[in-house]
């Protein structure tokens, strides 16, 4: 984020907070801020979106890794998106093959 996002993203914070009831220390907003300054603002929206919409977790206020969860998915859903590719790369050039993936790790 940009230092001119801090008040809309403190506005956005204390409504969810107070949505769930509860207050936002500045000490705990300060340490949100450091935790998601790399974000876009456009992006923790949309992950406090998320989070609200999910059935299991949204019904918690959220946590910095629950928003960053909520937009790049947890670790689970990243192998499985990642295997997925090599299945269908197995299925379409074959097991002899060379194939380039478009993330290094796979």
């Amino acid at each position: 984020m940009h230092p001119q996002d801090k008040a809309t993203f403190v506005k956005l914070l204390m409504t969810i907070h107070s949505g769930y009831g509860k207050t936002l220390e500045e000490g705990a907003l300060n340490w949100w801020w450091n935790l998601v300054r790399p974000y876009e603002i456009e992006e923790l929206i949309e992950g406090f979106e998320r989070h609200g919409r999910n059935l299991d977790k949204g019904q918690y206020l959220p946590k910095p890794a629950d928003i960053l969860r909520a937009i790049h998915g947890s670790y689970k859903d990243n192998a499985l998106v990642a295997w997925t590719k090599v299945d269908e790369a197995l299925h379409k050039v074959g097991t002899y093959a060379s194939v380039v993936f478009d993330e290094v790790i796979i």
